[in-house]
C-alpha cells in the first residue's frame, strides 16, 4: 500500500505536502518522497486541499481549484495525461 500523503496550509494559503511522491503528489517539481513538509513550488495560496493517495487538489483564495501529480487517466482534469509537478489549474466543464 503506498505512503499516506499529509499536507498543511500556513495562515497566509501557502500549501505544504508530504510523504510518497512517485507521482509528484506532492506539487515540489520533484518525484522525491519527503518526510517533513516541502512547500508546494507555486505562487497560488489555497483555502483547502484534499489529498488523494497520487494527486492532490486544492482550491485557491480565488476559488478556482488547481490539482497536481497522476493524471493519466485523466484524474485531474487537465488536458494532458502527463504527470503535473506543480498545481495546474483545472477548467471545469471541459472534457480532457
Amino acid at each position: 500500500m503506498p505512503e499516506q500523503l499529509r499536507r498543511s496550509l500556513t495562515n497566509d494559503g501557502t500549501a505544504y505536502c508530504w510523504g510518497d511522491n512517485r507521482q509528484g503528489q506532492l506539487g515540489d517539481s520533484t518525484t522525491t518522497a519527503r518526510t517533513a513538509p516541502t512547500a508546494v513550488q507555486t505562487e497560488l495560496r489555497f483555502t483547502s486541499l484534499s489529498a488523494g493517495v497520487q494527486h492532490t487538489c486544492g482550491i485557491t483564495t480565488e476559488g478556482l481549484l488547481a490539482c497536481w501529480g497522476r493524471n493519466q487517466l485523466g484524474e485531474l482534469g487537465v488536458s494532458t495525461p502527463l504527470v503535473q509537478l506543480t498545481p495546474r489549474y483545472v477548467v471545469l466543464g471541459v472534457t480532457p
